[in-house]
């Protein structure tokens, strides 16, 4: 995928989520995580998986959001310098996928 098709993805995302039609948006964050996955931006990869995770949430689909929330935080443990503040964010992505 080239850098303006992700732009592009990116776009139709935040159109999709500022309409709050989380559902719609769910296809998007897979062809943009699928395009981030063949890089090596660990961190992009991470946040991508931690977005998903948060989609699911928005649609009750709590399995599948836990299970990405938990995929965030894996590979994101594989970054080099890993952030203590990022860790956090996807843990309380976690444990918030977690409470309900």
């Amino acid at each position: 995928m080239t850098k303006d098709e992700l732009i592009s993805l990116a776009r139709d995302r935040l159109d999709l989520m500022q309409h709050e039609r989380f559902e719609d948006v769910i296809p998007i964050q897979l062809q943009i995580l699928d395009a981030i996955s063949q890089t090596d931006r660990i961190h992009d990869l991470a946040s991508a998986w931690n977005y998903l995770s948060m989609l699911y949430y928005r649609v009750g689909r709590y399995v599948d959001a836990e299970h990405a929330s938990l995929e965030s935080i894996a590979v994101y443990q594989s970054e080099p310098n890993p952030s203590d503040e990022a860790i956090a964010c996807y843990e309380m992505s976690l444990s918030t996928i977690l409470a309900a």
